[in-house]
This record gives C-alpha cells, structure tokens and sequence, in this order.
C-alpha cells in the first residue's frame, strides 16, 4: 500500500511540472507574438509616415513646378528672413521714456523684430523745449494800473494814504529787459513837523510852525529799466529801476502856528494852498518789484511793490517825500 501510494504522488508531481512547462512554453509563444506584432506595428507606421512624406514632397514638387508663383512667393520670404527681417530678440530698454521699440511678429517666421521709434521722442523734446523757453511778444506794449500810497517825511507818522494811478508805455527788447515809461496822477498824502519845512520864501520870524498836514497831487513822469527773470514759463518774477519826475499841480497845507510876538494868544491853524509851484526833474530814484502773469496773447496782469526814494527836496517846503505802496498793472502788446 505505501508503494502504491509513492507511485501515485510521483505521477502527480510528473504531471504538474508538464502543465508548468507547458504554461511557460505557452506565455513566451505569446510574448514573441505579441512582440513580432509590436514590431510589426511600428514598421507599418514608419512606411506609411515614409510614403505620406514622399507623397507630400513629390505633391509639393508638383505644384512648385505647376505653380510658379507660388515658388517665386516661398522665395521672396526666404529672401526677406534672410535680409534681416527676423531679428533675435533683445531686451527693450527703455530709459526715461525717450526711445520707444514697436515689436512687429511673423506670423511665418514667429520672429519678432524690434524698431526703434525716434521721431516720437525727438518731436516732444522739441515741444519740451519750446515750453520751456517761451517767448515773450517784442515791441511796443501799453497798460494801466492803480495804487495805494504811503508817503513819510523822515519815517515820522503816517495819518493819511495816498493814491496813484498811471498810463503806462513800454518796449520789449526780449525775453528779460524792457524799457517803460508813462504818466502817472499821484496823491500823496503827508505829516511833518515844521522842521523840514524849509521853503524859498522863509516863514516870518514872528510865526512858529510847529507841525503840517499836506496834501500834493503831481503828475509823475516814470523812466524805468525792467528786467524779467528767466522761468520755464511766461509768468515770472521781475525788478525794475529808475528815475521818476514830479510835476506838483496842488499844495494844500494845514499848518499849526503859534506867534512868537503875542505868547498868550494860543495856536492856530492856518491853511495855505500852491498851484503849479514846482517841477522836479528826475528828482525821485524809483525801486520796484514783484510778480506778472502773462497769458497766452502776451497780455499781462502784474503786482508791484514800489519805493520812491527823493535825491532833493520836492515842492514848495523842499521836502523829502519817501513814499511806497503796492500797485497792480494791465497790459497788452501792439501788434
């Protein structure tokens, strides 16, 4: 019995290493086919790919040689991508705004070829320039103005102020210097004490004046050199200097007296008035400055601090009227 039973199990193992055998026989005869028909595949895509190609070549042989424009076309690209056309592409740099590149791209070639665009940049320099350097109307140019006016004898006080009023002339020689004169109607109105009152005619020794009012409206003949300063714009600050001549047309005075000869009589005023008493000829040196809006049309509109400074004693009393007080201007160029 046990030999019977060795046998039996022997045959078995016999037999389940002829199924391995088999089964292993089995798997490689398919991956050789699996792989000859791998193989097969690809060799079927290389010749089809191969004939495709050579049918597009000879197809595209056939219309070159049927269709001369179409090889003449192929040319002229050829010739253009070769003349430069298609640059590689650079950085763009564009500094301050003052060189600008247009990218233009092929849309057969995908190459993209940079131009700088100069006439942009050079043309707002050019308007950059101009703005900056405006120019000023040249010639001749008229105006008026007003004031108010403050006049002192000695820097002592001030009860009253004064007016001015003018017509002005002037000439533009450029952008900074102008040449003005004009007429002018002037109300000046002062305080002294009698000390600085030292007429021709001396007040009589039995009078004593102790203090006066006045009042002197004149015509003033300005001479003034203007200068302009240099601005990116027409507008701008500016100083003018000169000399300016008093026509005196009215003194009127109110004098305090008291009389030396009768001590216990009290003091009085006295009014006394001049016409046309005196003429000063360049007898006040004139200082000035301040700012002017010009517009567009050269018309301008200016405010303008004064000084007048006496080089003499003015009217009939010879006194030194210093006067200052801030004036505004309208002018406009003749064309």
């Amino acid at each position: 019995m046990n030999g019977t039973a060795r046998e039996e199990k022997q045959n078995e193992s016999q037999q389940n290493k002829q199924f391995s055998n088999k089964t292993e026989s089995t798997n490689n005869s398919n991956n050789i086919s699996v792989d000859h028909n791998h193989n097969n595949t690809k060799e079927n895509i290389a010749k089809s790919s191969n004939s495709n190609i050579n049918g597009n070549k000879t197809s595209d042989r056939d219309l070159a040689i049927n269709n001369p424009d179409i090889n003449s076309t192929k040319n002229n690209k050829t010739q253009a991508a070769n003349s430069g056309l298609a640059v590689p592409q650079q950085n763009n740099k564009n500094i301050g705004g003052k060189e600008n590149t247009l990218a233009t791209a092929d849309s057969n070639s995908h190459n993209v070829a940079l131009t700088p665009q100069k006439d942009n940049a050079a043309s707002s320099k050019k308007m950059d320039v101009k703005h900056t350097t405006p120019t000023k109307t040249k010639g001749l140019y008229v105006g008026i103005g007003a004031g108010l006016d403050v006049t002192t004898i000695k820097l002592q006080k001030v009860n009253n102020i004064g007016y001015t009023t003018s017509l002005i002339v002037g000439y533009r020689f450029n952008n900074n210097w102008s040449l003005e004169s004009g007429l002018m109607w002037d109300s000046k109105k002062y305080y002294s004490t009698g000390d600085y009152y030292n007429p021709k005619k001396p007040i009589p020794a039995d009078y004593n004046l102790h203090y006066l009012n006045g009042i002197c409206n004149m015509f003033e003949i300005p001479l003034n050199v203007k200068y302009d300063f240099s601005s990116r714009q027409l507008s701008g600050f500016f100083v003018a200097a000169g000399l300016s001549s008093y026509i005196m047309k009215k003194e009127s005075y109110v004098g305090f007296f008291t009389q030396n000869s009768d001590p216990s009589r009290p003091g009085y005023d006295y009014p006394y008035v001049y016409k046309n008493s005196t003429n000063n000829i360049f007898s006040v040196g004139n200082l000035s400055g301040g700012y002017q809006f010009i517009f567009r049309n050269n018309n301008s509109l200016r405010i303008e601090p004064y000084l007048r400074i006496p080089l003499t004693g003015l009217g009939v009393g010879r006194m030194p009227f210093l006067s200052t007080g801030v004036s505004a201007a309208y002018t406009l160029p003749l064309h």
